[in-house]
């Protein structure tokens, strides 16, 4: 993005917030609003915001948000390299066993977790699908299991405001303090405004709540282009922005300081079907848009990729996820989509973990060259000259780790590969048998563990044993 192609769509954006501003139909949040300063039109429910209160946010806001490893002082910086997590949080799975699509449940929750513990270019965990047979409570069990199977930090909401308050005390619990929690928070959560430009009652209240206790907050459009944002992905972008940003202000404004990233899982509308359509090559342009705003402001990033329409895991799903994740190669500080099926509809196990293995591959490619070396590789020239080899050589010993080597792929010869016997599914399948049977029943100690449960069982929650 050009220089003044930035400043005419910031410019832009600020329009729209002056002008436009954002619905939000909370009475106490737009009173709050109103006591710091933010524009408030009661009668119609909305705010707006001046050119100097968003740029007071965005100067405001932390340029680099970490998420912490459980207990440790590990952490994943989200800034400049981009790192990535799954998607979520679907409805139903293909079962690993069958490949049948059915409703998801806590066990799958629990198991998809413990499958991102294993991986090892997965940064940040998600629970990929929902725990249905809890109900409206699904959020709390799935954030409990991110906590008993994983150590590396996630990602997830809550649907209310009283759940909110849960999530934080289990937040407090983990880390040892309010204090600790707002220094080192091992979660993020995630709001979307309701596009276009709309922040319902709930969404507001628990993002503020997060804010509130230093829980870093991930403001991520959803619009759709052609349905709830101008078709074009100019247009697109800039109501994308508006609505960020405008999340971000109210932030800010009332909580000075606190972690915000800024994301964007928007697409396009397929007219022909009326699907947001996820491996849409649009995407990958729309959300490395953003991703570059995002970085111009100088704020960590968060886009959807590795996307697909595709039902199963087949040669469309990996030409769509290719196509979503690289424009946001180096531009997007994390980048989530890993296991997601079927616009978005439907979780696998297999594609979890294929997709981890193309992110290897991919990272590798945008590494590059390196260059540094030519000295010496002029002098191995030279010494091996005609006709020699360089396999025994010691820089060959030295140098080849360099190269990626697939762990699911084949390239073995063919008579080697078909005397295996084995397929791609086959070989995913036996990984993720492999890291389930490694992963231990819980992360946590004992009387951790035994204190989140008892913290959800005040609430009514009761979970079995095996979860």
């Amino acid at each position: 993005m050009r220089d003044r192609e930035f400043e005419d769509l910031h410019a832009a954006t600020l329009q729209v917030l002056e002008e436009v501003g954002l619905h939000l139909p909370d009475v106490e949040v737009l009173g709050a609003l109103e006591k710091v300063g933010l524009r408030v039109e009661r009668d119609r429910q909305s705010v707006k915001f001046s050119r100097r209160q968003v740029a007071e946010a965005i100067y405001q806001a932390p340029k680099e948000v970490r998420l912490y490893h459980g207990p440790s002082e590990q952490y994943v910086a989200l800034s400049g390299q981009t790192r990535f997590m799954p998607s979520g949080t679907g409805v139903a799975v293909l079962d690993p066993g069958s490949g049948k699509r059915r409703d998801s449940r806590a066990a799958d929750v629990r198991d998809l977790v413990k499958i991102q513990d294993g991986l090892k270019h997965l940064d940040v965990a998600r629970p990929l699908v929902t725990a249905l047979e809890f109900g409206a409570d699904s959020d709390l069990v799935e954030c409990y299991l991110c906590l008993r199977h994983t150590n590396k930090p996630f990602m997830h909401r809550t649907m209310s405001e009283k759940n909110a308050q849960v999530l934080i005390r289990m937040g407090v619990r983990v880390t040892g303090s309010a204090a600790e929690l707002r220094r080192r928070p091992p979660f993020a959560v995630v709001y979307c405004p309701k596009s276009p430009l709309t922040l319902t009652p709930e969404a507001a209240r628990c993002m503020l709540a997060f804010a509130a206790a230093g829980v870093p907050v991930l403001v991520l459009s959803m619009a759709m282009g052609g349905a709830t944002s101008p078709v074009t992905l100019q247009g697109q972008a800039l109501l994308i922005n508006a609505e960020v940003l405008a999340g971000i202000t109210i932030i800010q404004t009332l909580f000075p300081g606190a972690p915000v990233l800024y994301g964007s899982v928007a697409s396009v509308l397929d007219m022909r079907t009326a699907v947001l359509a996820l491996g849409a090559p649009e995407r990958g342009l729309l959300n490395g848009l953003c991703a570059e705003l995002a970085r111009r402001y100088g704020l960590p990033s968060v886009m959807g990729g590795l996307s697909t329409d595709a039902k199963e895991p087949d040669e469309q799903a990996g030409f769509e996820k290719a196509l979503t994740l690289w424009p946001l190669m180096g531009k997007a500080s994390l980048v989530f989509g890993l296991g997601v099926m079927d616009s978005a509809n439907t979780y696998s196990y297999e594609q979890l973990v294929l997709d981890d293995e193309m992110i290897g591959a991919v990272k590798r490619v945008h590494q590059g060259l390196d260059q540094s070396q030519l000295a010496e590789e002029i002098s191995l020239i030279k010494q091996v000259g005609w006709s020699g080899e360089y396999l025994t050589s010691d820089h060959t010993l030295k140098h080849f780790r360099r190269h990626w080597l697939p762990e699911l792929m084949t390239r073995a010869a063919y008579e080697k590969w078909a005397e295996a016997g084995k397929s791609l599914t086959a070989r995913t399948r036996e990984r993720i048998a492999k890291i389930l049977q490694e992963r231990p029943p819980s992360v946590l100690d004992q009387a951790m563990d035994r204190d989140l449960r008892n913290l959800l069982l005040e609430h009514g929650i009761t979970l079995p044993d095996d979860v």
